[in-house]
């Protein structure tokens, strides 16, 4: 409903844009990518080039029907995605976990650190928000 809400305004901060959906621009307000993330910088303190915002569009299909629409190089670190595979998890999925392990996590409370991962899943619903 909201994308479809913009198409039908196309006025941002009092201009007229150049596109029919804000996407761009609620991606871009999150964008929390270092200079060296976004390839500004040569890399120091981080690991990857990441192209786009976390909120950005998909990045890749988990389904093998869809799999063949997965036609844009994923970037994903490759140490994780072995420990994956090697342990049964199937290619796609271990290459899209791998790629969410590119980025630190969106937040971590002080309160959840010493949970109790047999009973609570915050540790690892806190990855999807990457």
């Amino acid at each position: 409903m909201g994308l479809a809400l913009t198409a039908a305004s196309p006025l941002h901060r009092g201009f007229i844009t150049d596109v029919d959906c804000r996407w761009n621009i609620i991606s871009a307000s999150v964008d929390d990518r270092t200079e060296e993330e976004r390839g500004l910088k040569p890399l120091k303190d981080n690991k990857f080039v990441i192209k786009k915002s976390r909120y950005d569009s998909i990045d890749s299909y988990l389904s093998e029907q869809g799999e063949k629409y997965n036609d844009i190089p994923l970037l994903y670190n490759e140490e994780d995605y072995k420990k994956l595979t090697d342990n049964g998890i199937d290619h796609l999925l271990a290459q899209h976990i791998a790629h969410l392990f590119i980025r630190d996590t969106v937040s971590l409370f002080s309160e959840k650190i010493h949970q109790n991962d047999e009973e609570d899943t915050d540790h690892f619903e806190v990855i999807f928000h990457c």
